[in-house]
């Protein structure tokens, strides 16, 4: 198993992608069950655009 680092940590810290929006029925979306982004994530108001770690994710921009 590989050894995990500080910078993948602060990769997933850093990360706003989400995958299963349909969890709740408010933010669901056509793109769930994949990593993508949405302009508003819950829990991160104000988040916009691509993902800072992955911007060439899918999204509702």
């Amino acid at each position: 198993m590989p050894e995990i680092t500080v910078e993948d940590l602060n990769e997933i810290d850093d990360c706003t992608c989400i995958e299963f929006c349909d969890e709740d029925p408010k933010t669901a979306c056509g793109l769930s069950g994949a990593p993508h982004v949405h302009p508003e994530t819950p829990g991160f108001p104000g988040v916009t655009g691509p993902c800072p770690v992955h911007p060439g994710r899918p999204g509702d921009h």
